[in-house]
């Protein structure tokens, strides 16, 4: 999940100042531990960096956070999670095919005509996707799972992603193989991505890099930068300058404000003070 944007105008917020990202602990040890969605006898095994690959290639909206996904998303979503290296050579045979778009037509007659890895799907739909599945407390379960895929990744500054096509294309898997003597094919396919990304963090820490730890909430902020910016549009100081005049000096768009500047003078000049008894 990309970071929030934060433009070159906008008010420098510290870190303190933003909420911590909610976390379900409970479900993330879960997933480490193998456990996903169960609904009677069907298991939604928490994703592996394989499955997220082929949820990549075939450009998921889901993973994407894609509100309007339709139906065929995520049957086309469950299906690979459930066969996984079985899925492969469909997800070859559709790439090679150029990539057939999900069937629009109403009913099954769309998904007669569709191509081979698509007819696996309804099949796959049809027979072995329990009705609750699909419901929308289901389908926000689901969500929530492949949300979990971030977790520990998430963790890394600048949330251990990048501006390629793909967020875990070939480096990954190279990171991934060489930090572990388990069989490279447990590591992608029986792996939950989960512990993956947490390994990650861990790995960065003990290599000495700086800033890994929980994000920061998204809407937080969003809201925080806003009043931020709001307040040094009215001519405002913001209390951690007050608190930290040192750390937090003045910002462009508050140096227009000469009565602002002069504020931040005396309380300068009052820490100075109180530093030197």
């Amino acid at each position: 999940m990309e970071p929030v944007k934060v433009l070159p105008t906008d008010a420098r917020v510290p870190g303190f100042v933003i909420r911590d990202k909610a976390v379900d602990y409970d479900r993330e040890i879960l997933a480490i531990m193998g456990e996903g969605y169960r609904v009677g006898s069907w298991h939604f095994r928490p994703p592996s960096l394989g499955v997220w690959s082929l949820w990549e290639i075939i450009d998921s909206p889901i993973i994407k956070g894609d509100p309007d996904a339709c139906l065929g998303d995520f049957w086309r979503l469950l299906w690979i999670n459930d066969l996984r290296q079985s899925a492969v050579r469909y997800v070859a045979d559709w790439v090679a095919g150029g990539k057939p778009a999900l069937p629009k037509a109403e009913g099954m007659a769309g998904w007669k005509k569709a191509c081979e890895m698509d007819r696996a799907v309804i099949r796959y739909a049809m027979d072995s996707i329990p009705a609750g599945v699909l419901s929308l407390d289901g389908m926000a379960a689901i969500r929530g799972q492949v949300e979990l895929c971030y977790s520990g990744y998430e963790m890394l500054p600048g949330g251990g992603g990048c501006n390629r096509k793909y967020l875990f294309a070939g480096e990954a898997y190279g990171a991934v193989c060489s930090h572990s003597v388990a069989a490279h094919e447990e590591l992608i396919w029986n792996t939950p991505m989960c512990l993956l990304g947490h390994v990650a963090a861990h790995n960065a820490v003990v290599n000495g890099v700086k800033g890994v730890g929980r994000p920061k909430d998204r809407e937080d902020t969003k809201l925080q930068i806003r009043l931020a910016n709001e307040a040094e549009a009215r001519g405002e100081l913001h209390q951690w300058q007050r608190d930290y005049p040192d750390t937090f000096p003045p910002s462009p768009t508050q140096c227009k404000f000469p009565g602002l500047l002069a504020e931040f003078e005396a309380i300068l000049k009052a820490k100075g003070k109180k530093a030197h008894g």
